[in-house]
């Protein structure tokens, strides 16, 4: 999100924060990692990159908002991966 605002923790309170950001007119997200790193035993993986999202306001015009990311993941038991941490300016 951009702007100072409290930490959103939890699967529920991120659904009920981002459903209506996604909700908006025209909305799109798009990111791209410019660096992944990971732990040397690969149960901690780092991204981080910019991303750009877009919408269309009340007034009709088309919104741009871009900035850079980093996303924390941590590998499961299954092998797959979860993020634990994901911040945005």
């Amino acid at each position: 999100m951009v702007g100072k605002q409290a930490d959103i923790v939890g699967k529920e309170a991120i659904l009920k924060a981002m459903t209506p950001v996604c909700a908006l007119p025209g909305f799109s997200f798009h990111w791209a990692p410019n660096t992944v790193l990971a732990s040397d035993d690969e149960s901690m993986v780092y991204t981080y990159g910019t991303y750009e999202r877009k919408f269309w306001n009340a007034q009709g015009e088309e919104v741009t908002q871009t900035g850079k990311y980093t996303t924390v993941w941590v590998r499961q038991s299954d092998g797959g991966y979860k993020i634990v941490h994901d911040i945005g300016s």
